[in-house]
């Protein structure tokens, strides 16, 4: 029987992603998705100045409906996991274990 042992779940409000890192069967995964962006950060001198202020730009919150998991960056990252487990088992299991970090999903 596999065992799925999570290693280490994070969240970046300045970078905007969270993710969570498993092992199975000694087997390293990873799975991110986007947070949401604050809506004060609706221009680029907005951001920059929050930026460069060392200020929050996303809330710990993800967005089912546009978490990203399957696009750009996050769905590079998320394709080895995808191709094991599927995307519906995945994009569960992360927001299950992100939720135990404190991370909200709408």
């Amino acid at each position: 029987m596999q065992k799925i042992i999570v290693k280490e779940s994070n969240y970046s409000l300045n970078d905007g992603f969270a993710y969570i890192v498993f092992n199975d069967n000694g087997i390293e995964y990873q799975l991110q998705a986007c947070l949401r962006e604050l809506k004060k950060c609706n221009n680029d001198a907005t951001r920059y100045r929050l930026v460069k202020d060392n200020k929050p730009i996303y809330k710990k919150e993800i967005n089912k409906k546009d978490s990203g998991i399957t696009d750009g960056i996050c769905g590079d990252v998320n394709d080895k996991a995808f191709q094991k487990y599927g995307e519906k088992f995945c994009e569960g299991f992360l927001f299950c274990e992100l939720r135990k970090i404190g991370i909200k999903i709408i």
